[in-house]
């Protein structure tokens, strides 16, 4: 509990980093793993554009620049998931592995 009421924390997965991981985390889970199970591709991508906006809406930030940030750790979750996953379950999980590799190699 704090003075602002009770906050929520996922003790499983819990790590310091800022929020944009986190935002991170959802994207990934909610625009690539979620499409893997899903009966309706649109519910998940609604639920992450709406979560977003929410964000944006109560820290103030514009969805644009909470966006920008996330993409800047989207490397990172996604090893992260593969580091709590395993290998590889599908093409996409692949696609995104691949992604990961080319964003975190060093630039010549």
């Amino acid at each position: 509990m704090t003075a602002d009421g009770p906050r929520l924390i996922d003790w499983t997965f819990s790590i310091r980093a800022p929020a944009a991981l986190d935002h991170g985390f959802a994207h990934i889970s909610l625009t690539e793993f979620a499409l893997d199970v899903t009966d309706n591709p649109q519910r998940p991508l609604a639920v992450n554009a709406a979560a977003q906006s929410e964000y944006a809406r109560l820290s103030g930030k514009p969805v644009a620049a909470l966006r920008q940030a996330m993409e800047t750790w989207l490397p990172i979750a996604i090893v992260r998931y593969f580091l709590l996953m395993g290998r590889p379950t599908s093409e996409r999980w692949r696609r995104m592995m691949q992604r990961a590799e080319a964003a975190l190699r060093p630039q010549d």
